[in-house]
């Protein structure tokens, strides 16, 4: 769970991580939350990652790509609108995040 490793793994699946800002969130009490990360509607550009997000390589890229689906959706539409429509924002992040995910494990394969 160190932001160093966070990056290199990014680098090995060939994602972009310019323009993010990743906050590690360690606290034993996010062990039981279901979900990887969060992003920061105030602070758009940053992720919060959680402790499910270390799981394996996958569930990181897969945090990440999701995260940064969000980060996109609140630069392109807001934050009123993305919380307005917040199902329709997840849906379309977890499409996103499938779609890059394999193309991108693809890219690894090569």
């Amino acid at each position: 769970m160190q932001k160093r490793e966070v990056l290199r793994i990014a680098r090995k699946y060939g994602l972009d991580m310019s323009g993010i800002t990743v906050k590690i969130q360690r606290s034993e009490s996010l062990l039981s939350l279901a979900i990887s990360g969060s992003t920061d509607y105030f602070n758009i550009g940053r992720i919060d990652l959680f402790p499910n997000a270390f799981l394996n390589e996958e569930s990181l890229i897969r945090t990440l790509i999701h995260e940064k689906t969000h980060v996109a959706q609140l630069k392109k539409y807001g934050v009123k609108y993305a919380q307005d429509n917040i199902a329709h924002m997840e849906k379309q992040a977890y499409r996103l995040e499938n779609i890059f995910y394999l193309a991108l494990k693809k890219r690894l394969k090569e």
